[in-house]
């Protein structure tokens, strides 16, 4: 039994948590027959794994992801959405990540584009990676509520600092010169620093056509696309599935 001088010194430390696992202990005899190095480390293991879900909550609480509650085994692969079943197991370990690669995912609408990045973003979370989720005409908007170069220049290097950032909606909608310009940035500081998963209705090979020709999209496109991924998601009729047992 902790004593309470112990116990109380282990509060004021902010691990209760850890003081809560040894008492929990003491209520089970196989705990009180080990050795001090085998119990401690039972100790240890629980007091991990808590940290760790709890570090993991935090990170999909601060990424704004879609869908929070979904994983790889929860996407569809049937015949007709030729899904590249390689691609995607290797992109479930994270190891993209490290190495900053870029991911695109195209296809048309309702294929589930923003289904397959909210399983990447939720493994990015639980590998302990910073991520953060958001369509492209909310982050524009929001650039755009920045009214001083020092607020633009922080809300760029805040969208640098995310080691994995999804932009949904990736080219819906044509960008202005000053948009353009704030894209750049973004993917200027985050080469080599950071992976970015592209959701978008149009394949890559189209992308330069809806960009323009302009030196500063042809320069952004180099850094998006360099070494990038690409899963495509080809039409899947949704009105022939169960969609409230079915994940796609």
């Amino acid at each position: 039994m902790i004593d309470v001088t112990t116990q109380m010194q282990m509060r004021e430390m902010h691990i209760q948590e850890m003081l809560d696992i040894v008492n929990s202990q003491e209520r089970v005899p196989e705990f009180l027959s080990m050795p001090f190095e085998t119990r401690f480390q039972h100790v240890v293991s629980d007091f991990y794994s808590l940290k760790m879900k709890e570090r993991n909550e935090r990170l999909v609480k601060r990424a704004r992801i879609k869908y929070t509650n979904v994983s790889v085994e929860d996407i569809l692969y049937t015949p007709e959405r030729c899904l590249d079943r390689n691609m995607i197991t290797q992109l479930s370990t994270g190891n993209y990540i490290s190495f900053a690669t870029n991911v695109a995912i195209y296809g048309p609408t309702r294929t589930g584009k923003t289904f397959i990045a909210s399983v990447l973003a939720n493994i990015s979370c639980r590998i302990g990676r910073s991520t953060f989720y958001v369509r492209m005409p909310d982050l524009l908007a929001e650039y755009a509520c920045k009214e001083t170069a020092r607020q633009k220049v922080r809300f760029i290097n805040k969208m640098e600092r995310f080691c994995l950032l999804v932009l949904d909606d990736w080219l819906s909608d044509t960008y202005s010169d000053s948009e353009l310009s704030f894209l750049f940035e973004v993917f200027e500081k985050r080469e080599g620093k950071g992976s970015t998963i592209l959701c978008s209705q149009f394949s890559p090979i189209t992308w330069r056509d809806r960009l323009g020709c302009s030196a500063k999209a042809e320069s952004m496109l180099s850094r998006i696309m360099t070494g990038m991924c690409t899963i495509e998601c080809k039409d899947l009729d949704i009105t022939k599935l169960d969609c409230c047992k079915v994940k796609i």
